[in-house]
């Protein structure tokens, strides 16, 4: 007669007994944990046939046993073997892996409950394991602690990453011309990882811009949307001195922004809601590094006077330092609290960025300084803000979108930190700004002013820019804003719906076009109608 297992609860010596039926034999078990350096470890059943269990599954192994190189283990009453070495006492103890690849260069974290930046780990590197966040039950941890700071479980692989090939090979040459950096110093591998939120998107954006004032009317707006291609907007959250929404956030870091809100969080959060429930996109921006609010609050994260120590002013605002990892944080927690909060589908960072003139106030006036505690290039700093603000977005299935300057379509890193194949890389979607009365009034050899045939300037514009793309290992989309208010320089044009159409014929020609953001930064209704109905 085949014997059965019948457990009995309570032992004197305090330890799980078992009893086989028709037997005498009272045997001690006491509780171990299965280990080993993957998710499951495998073992084996009485006739000899292996079975994957996963690791941190616990098992009763009879007391005595440890001295033993293969053991017998109970689990839900059937018995298997087990090598000793892949049982542990103590379940936090089941995860044996030492080492371990970076299959993406990404931020380290201080913890996993602690956000804050530790450091990048690179792409291809080899990072030692020393400990980890709690075992799942398919045997899986979310995070492990590494030499360099908690890293995300998906960017770590069991085995080296086979891939030589030197991907900065297209930069290599372009040095420090304006003082942003060398393109050399910067991350070109690539981030694949993020790619599968695009489809969250509309596969074209039609934007328009609202501040923070507009946002209090976003009834007029959305019944403007529901009679246009309209089909995405984007939505202040802070400005440099227009703070949109009293973002709880802010009342912890910046409690100067929070009194200033245009918005309560309540208000403000239910007419995004209004506008996402009508079926359109919603992207909350948010201005980075120009923020006078912050920066007052905090002086000690602020680009500061070189003589005063003191906030320095540039073009009317006070600007925290793109080198500071509290200043990232600050801004980072923000985009995660409005994403949940509000429903962003995606958070758009603009300002990302050092002040524009910043090589003659630093450079060769020497008039401010940028607080460089990290010894890293102004072009890398940025970079590396975008890596981690994506890291900690994606990971609340957020999309990330950077503005840039239209003279990023140009083959340098410019002086404010900008390069265009180094941000496509790392973020999803790229918002160049190359609005047509900023150029020079001849660019690219065009007799007329070339505020007044935009269609054959952002054609020529658009064609550096896909140059830029090419050189990227993993481009982002491009979604460009387009001049949305009439020329600031003479000769004078009226941007109406035929300049508008123009500038998106330009981008279509070059080949570049993924959508487009309107601005105007007054978000005039009447001109949203009469550009888009």
């Amino acid at each position: 007669m085949k014997k059965t297992l019948k457990t009995i609860p309570f032992c004197l010596s305090g330890c799980l007994c078992i009893c086989i039926s028709g037997c005498r034999q009272i045997q001690q078990l006491t509780t171990m944990y299965l280990a080993g350096d993957t998710v499951s470890v495998t073992i084996q059943d009485e006739e000899g046939n292996p079975i994957s269990i996963p690791r941190g599954t616990a098992v009763q192994m009879p007391v005595g046993s440890t001295q033993e190189d293969t053991v017998l283990v109970y689990l839900n009453d059937q018995k298997y073997t087990v090598p000793m070495d892949f049982l542990k006492d103590r379940k936090e103890d089941c995860v044996m892996e030492t080492v371990l690849y970076v299959n993406e260069t990404v931020p380290a974290f201080v913890s996993e409950d602690d956000l804050s930046f530790s450091e990048m780990v690179s792409y291809r590197q080899e990072v030692s394991i020393l400990g980890h966040s709690e075992v799942l039950e398919d045997g899986s941890v979310e995070w492990y602690q590494t030499d360099y700071g908690m890293v995300h479980a998906s960017h770590l692989d069991h085995t080296p990453v086979e891939d030589d090939t030197d991907y900065r090979s297209p930069h290599m040459e372009r040095g420090d011309m304006y003082g942003g950096g060398s393109a050399a110093d910067l991350d070109y591998t690539p981030h694949t990882s993020r790619m599968s939120l695009w489809k969250k998107s509309p596969e074209t954006i039609n934007a328009i811009y609202l501040n923070g004032s507009a946002l209090t009317a976003i009834d007029s707006y959305i019944e403007a949307a529901r009679n246009s291609s309209i089909n995405t907007f984007v939505i202040d959250i802070k400005d440099a001195d227009v703070i949109a929404v009293a973002a709880k956030t802010m009342e912890k870091y910046s409690p100067s922004s929070y009194k200033r809100a245009i918005s309560n969080l309540q208000d403000y959060c239910q007419a995004v809601s209004k506008a996402r429930k009508a079926g359109i996109y919603t992207i909350g921006r948010i201005t980075t590094f120009k923020d006078t609010w912050y920066a007052s609050d905090h002086p000690e994260h602020a680009i500061i006077s070189a003589q005063s120590g003191t906030p320095y002013e540039l073009y009317g605002a006070f600007w925290p330092t793109p080198y500071s990892h509290d200043v990232w944080k600050y801004n980072v927690e923000l985009a995660v609290e409005m994403a949940e909060e509000a429903g962003f589908d995606e958070i758009q960072f603009d300002y990302v960025r050092f002040p524009e003139s910043v090589d003659w106030y630093h450079d060769y006036l020497g008039e401010i300084d940028l607080r460089n505690t990290e010894n890293i290039s102004r072009a890398q700093a940025v970079q590396q803000f975008l890596m981690y603000a994506a890291e900690i977005l994606h990971r609340n299935h957020v999309l990330v979108s950077a503005d840039v300057f239209g003279e990023t379509s140009n083959a340098y890193v410019t002086a404010y930190g900008q390069y265009w194949p180094a941000i496509s890389n790392v973020v999803d979607v790229i918002c160049a700004m190359p609005y047509p009365d900023h150029f020079s009034i001849h660019d690219y050899g065009i007799p007329q002013a070339v505020w007044e045939v935009p269609q054959q300037l952002l054609t020529y514009w658009g064609e550096h820019v896909s140059y830029r793309q090419a050189e990227t290992t993993t481009p982002s989309r491009t979604v460009t804003y387009i001049q949305g208010y009439d020329s600031l320089f003479p000769p004078y044009v009226i941007y109406d719906r035929q300049k508008i159409d123009e500038q998106i014929q330009g981008l279509k020609d070059a080949g570049i076009y993924d959508g487009h953001i309107i601005w105007n930064s007054s978000s005039d209704l009447n001109r949203y109608i009469s550009y888009t109905q």
